[in-house]
């Protein structure tokens, strides 16, 4: 229900160069990917989150009826970026759909995602978008559990956990949007190599109930975010 924003800082607390990382929990997933290269490049991270909020233009939609406190939140992070303005913002979101006004709708969530996205680097704050991780089961540990010598029963499909994800939404958005200073970093290669999305990949649980990706795997994947971001 809040729609106040609160800032969290992490990294080099004086450092440079300001990384703004904006939106729901599928965003904030990637802080230890910034925090584990923050010190060696003299970042400041910034984080804005809320719960399932998608950092759009378009009104907000959750469980399939409007979300208010969303569009409030947003308006406000949008006013306390403009009065501080970041070296560049990191964003990502689960919402697939934002709100018409009587149902929810795909089309509308791309127009409002591109809008912010082609509206920032306006404003002088280019924008990263990490592509939302694929759609992951919540039995993941359950399953590593009971087949520890075989994980790979655990394993899942890509195809059908990317396209219940985010993704599809936020590559058709950094399309419309069509701005050079909007990148989409599609990170499925390395949580979903060769087609299949493991539980382990070299020794690091990939995913966490809630769909998520672990915070160990998210900080093995620094190398990739830190290229996106610089």
């Amino acid at each position: 229900a809040a729609t106040e924003p609160v800032a969290c800082t992490f990294g080099e607390r004086e450092g440079a160069t300001t990384v703004a990382l904006v939106g729901d929990s599928k965003a904030m997933q990637w802080l230890p990917a910034l925090e584990q290269v923050a010190t060696s490049r003299g970042w400041r991270i910034v984080t804005w989150g809320k719960s399932a909020c998608a950092f759009a233009e378009s009104p907000a939609a959750e469980a399939g009826k409007a979300y208010p406190e969303c569009d409030a939140w947003n308006e406000r992070v949008l006013d306390e970026l403009r009065a501080d303005p970041p070296d560049v913002v990191v964003t990502s979101g689960v919402a697939r759909n934002a709100w018409t006004g009587s149902a929810t709708g795909r089309g509308l969530l791309v127009e409002g995602y591109a809008t912010r996205w082609r509206t920032l680097p306006e404003e002088g704050m280019p924008v990263v978008v990490v592509g939302d991780s694929p759609l992951s089961p919540d039995d993941l540990d359950i399953c590593a559990a009971r087949h520890p010598r075989e994980l790979s029963r655990c394993s899942f499909e890509a195809g059908p956990a990317v396209a219940g994800s985010g993704l599809p939404v936020q590559a058709d958005a950094v399309s419309v949007a069509d701005a050079a200073q909007v990148r989409l970093l599609d990170l499925t290669p390395w949580i979903c190599p060769d087609g299949r999305c493991p539980v382990v990949i070299g020794n690091v649980a990939v995913h966490r109930a809630g769909d998520h990706v672990t915070a160990t795997y998210a900080a093995t994947l620094a190398p990739q975010v830190a290229q996106a971001v610089e």
